[in-house]
């Protein structure tokens, strides 16, 4: 490729200007901001375009710096190229608005939009990365960038299987790296670790449950048994109060005095059943002598008087039922109501007469009802006093009724006295209060103990009594009892998860032999490609290393004849005997050496096609006879050099070597 002629229609400090360049030797001279850099950024915004830049390289922004004030949409300019023996121009636009890029074939006409669409072998290789790390050089920046390794490493690789661009090691390279950092950001390790724990804390949580079941229903009979023995003290209590309330009522009375109010409480009774008995047959006679009624008037008419009460009736209804009557149906019955309404009042004036008659009988029994009364009256009141009487000795002994006043009596019989009793009966009761209380008090402070609760310390503290202390026990229990059964139905929730987490558990598994195996086949391939772009290397870095060390010898005057580079493209020296990095020779030596690996290496790339060397004030740190050297030996490799240099000693000592070259003066 050469570049013959640029155009700064409006770029940087420049304005409608035009450099022609020839092929050979190119010398651009001019002073400090003259404009070389300017130049030397055109060409390459030409072949590759200009980005604004953004964030933290903004300050470097090389589309603002040479973007013009006035007119800023003409921020363009123009490049003819000859490639393969072919005459292209390109134009570009390099505003950001209006952005535009096109290649026109000068002999045909046709118009391009890309280098893509252009048949040729050397602009596929014509990337910015290549062209910043072969053909253009600047100013301390001989060396190449990681990226250009790649770019190295791809092509040897290329050569060496079908000579095309397939092959992409750093590519390759890539992919595999981020198919493995995309396996591991799955996190189904960590995952799975995740679920075993969980179902490790539910295992440990499952057997919980069967120990909180376990302690329900242990304090659930606790609490049964604890109200169990609270409500035997209080009824053992109230025993022993009503016997001690006996004990303290009167002297002793001796069986004797008992036998006694037995066999009066007996007659008492046989008393009042005949009491009964004759104040029922006094209720029975007088009864009889008070019962004259109405029905007994009636059962004693005559006959023919209820006769003649029904006839009326009898004869209504007939005269109704005689159809060829009708007034005169009517009129009869009036004479039939009347006739027998004469007889309604001769059967009252038989009634009257009769009552009469039985009022006079009746005035001759009423002394004698009067006196009944009276001796049931007093009847009465002595049923009364035998009532009292009995009640009274009932009362008296503390018994409810006949039978168990007789088997108290034959209970005091066999003991001798009531008190004696009373005092055995007060004594067991005792005896079986104490022994409530010490298994009361036992449970309680196994209760409290457990529970730790500060409150029901402070009122133990205060000396409560035991029914007291009983239910602060149970209330203990109880808040346990709700406190457990709220964690037990917690942790019965979390049990339902379980099955869920052992699927999703096992499926991961499933899916890390998968990833383990994927990340397997990752690193092979990784370690594979690796060792293959080792062996390319090996296959090609010997004639690179040998080519760069003829190169450098002559560059050096052989002072250097040895140089060896790895498949990174680190270079080592050969200094006397031993070979030592670049680093630690001079500045001027390093640079001699990466502009000869650089002149090899666009060799390698571009072999079919000679390429431009842009080298832009790259020899400040050579001394006068590195500089003769290094221009003889660009000189003959037969390319085309621009050189951009402050600077005469280039012209000076070219005239002397007698070497041609163009000179484009910028001042």
């Amino acid at each position: 490729m050469l570049i013959e002629e640029l155009r700064l229609k409006n770029f940087g400090k420049f304005i409608d200007k035009s450099i022609v360049l020839e092929d050979g030797i190119n010398i651009i001279y001019g002073d400090n901001e003259a404009g070389k850099s300017t130049i030397h950024d055109f060409i390459k915004g030409m072949l590759f375009g200009i980005v604004k830049a953004r964030g933290r390289v903004a300050k470097e922004d090389l589309y603002m710096r040479y973007l013009p004030w006035n007119n800023p949409s003409l921020y363009q300019g123009s490049m003819q190229i000859n490639i393969e023996n072919k005459k292209y121009r390109l134009i570009r636009n390099f505003h950001k608005d209006y952005k535009e890029f096109r290649i026109i074939d000068l002999v045909t006409g046709r118009e391009y939009r890309s280098f893509s669409e252009i048949d040729s072998t050397l602009l596929p290789m014509l990337n910015e990365t290549n062209y910043k790390n072969t053909i253009s050089i600047s100013q301390k920046k001989a060396g190449t960038d990681k990226e250009f390794v790649s770019e190295v490493q791809n092509y040897i690789a290329n050569l060496s299987t079908s000579k095309d661009s397939e092959v992409n090691i750093s590519n390759a390279l890539s992919y595999l790296q981020a198919k493995k950092k995309q396996i591991e950001s799955n996190n189904t390790r960590k995952r799975i670790n995740e679920l075993t724990l969980f179902l490790k804390d539910c295992e440990n949580e499952r057997k919980k449950i069967e120990e909180y079941a376990k302690e329900l229903v242990r304090l659930d009979q606790r609490i049964k048994t604890l109200m169990e023995l609270i409500n035997d003290k209080l009824q053992v209590e109230d025993k022993i109060s009503s016997v001690q309330i006996k004990l303290s009522q009167g002297n002793e009375i001796d069986s004797r005095r008992l036998s006694l109010d037995l066999l009066e409480y007996e007659e008492l009774m046989q008393k009042e059943k005949e009491l009964e008995s004759h104040q029922a047959l006094l209720d029975t006679n007088y009864e009889k002598e008070n019962g004259v009624g109405t029905e007994d008037v009636v059962k004693r008419m005559p006959k023919w008087i209820l006769t003649y009460l029904y006839m009326p009736i009898l004869a209504t209804i007939l005269a109704m039922l005689t159809n060829s009557l009708h007034h005169k149906g009517i009129l009869l019955s009036l004479l039939i109501w009347v006739g027998y309404g004469s007889v309604g009042v001769l059967t009252k004036l038989y009634l009257f007469n009769r009552y009469e008659k039985e009022e006079v009988i009746s005035d001759h029994k009423k002394i004698d009802l009067e006196n009944q009364s009276k001796r049931k009256e007093q009847e009465y009141q002595q049923q009364k006093s035998l009532l009292e009487r009995k009640e009274k000795i009932l009362d008296y002994y503390k018994v409810q009724g006949y039978e168990e006043l007789k088997t108290f009596t034959l209970r005091i019989s066999q003991s001798g006295t009531i008190k004696d009793e009373l005092r055995k009966e007060h004594q067991s009761l005792k005896n079986q209060l104490e022994e409530i209380d010490n298994k009361a008090y036992l449970m309680s402070q196994i209760i409290l103990g457990e529970a730790k609760n500060r409150e029901v310390e402070k009122e133990i503290n205060s000396n409560p009594s035991l029914i007291q202390l009983l239910n602060y026990a149970n209330q203990c229990d109880r808040l346990q009892y709700e406190r457990i059964k709220w964690e037990l139905e917690r942790l019965e929730v979390r049990q339902d998860e379980v099955y869920e987490s052992q699927k999703v558990l096992k499926q991961l598994n499933l899916d890390l032999q998968v990833e383990m195996d994927e990340l397997k086949a990752v690193d092979l391939a990784s370690e594979t490609i690796e060792n293959l772009a080792i062996q390319i290397h090996d296959s090609f870095g010997l004639k690179l290393s040998k080519t760069v060390s003829d190169i450098i010898s002559k560059i050096t005057s052989n002072r250097y004849t040895d140089v060896r580079i790895d498949e990174k493209l680190n270079i080592k020296v050969l200094d006397g005997e031993e070979y030592i990095p670049i680093d630690n020779l001079s500045v001027g030596t390093i640079e001699q050496v990466y502009l000869a690996m650089r002149m090899e290496v666009s060799t390698l790339f571009f072999e079919k096609e000679e390429v431009p060397f842009i080298l832009d004030d790259c020899f400040a740190y050579y001394d006068d006879k590195r500089l003769e050297e290094t221009l003889r030996t660009l000189y003959n490799k037969r390319n085309q050099i621009i050189i951009f240099t402050c600077h005469k000693r280039e012209s000076k000592i070219l005239d002397t070597l007698e070497i041609p070259y163009h000179l484009i003066s910028l001042t």
